[in-house]
């Protein structure tokens, strides 16, 4: 449990910076053949590693949820989860250019909110033509 409420701790801390929650997850798997318990005198205590606290731990805590729980909860945050994920490949593609053009990091940041978080809906969008007789 303890390695479960320091992982908590460090999410907190870094969960607005990007990619900053894969990098704790990818220090914290690097850290699961490790003793959970490598001060301890009792042998047994030592010889658990943190992956098998983390599976006691997970048996223990989610033994409630259901499949139908998570159907249900699937179904209830479907939208909000593509949209997320939509939201999070623009700006991961707009964040990739090789290059700006004329524009500065804080621009490309502005447009990127105007067009992608804050767009209007379609219908506003109009296009005007000129007839020329």
């Amino acid at each position: 449990m303890k390695n479960i409420s320091n992982l908590e701790d460090q999410w907190r801390e870094i969960v607005a910076s990007d990619g900053g929650f894969l990098n704790v997850m990818r220090e914290y798997s690097a850290t699961l053949d490790q003793s959970a318990h490598p001060n301890s005198s009792d042998l047994r205590s030592r010889a658990n590693t943190r992956f098998q606290e983390l599976l006691f731990t997970s048996f223990r805590e989610f033994s409630v949820i259901t499949d139908d729980m998570i159907i249900n909860e699937r179904k209830r945050f479907r939208n909000e989860i593509i949209q997320y994920i939509e939201s999070f490949s623009k700006w991961a593609a707009v964040r990739n250019l090789k290059s700006l053009g004329r524009f500065t990091k804080e621009q490309v940041g502005l447009i990127y909110k105007a067009m992608c978080i804050s767009s209007p809906p379609s219908a506003a969008i109009v296009v005007h033509y000129q007839w020329r007789a």
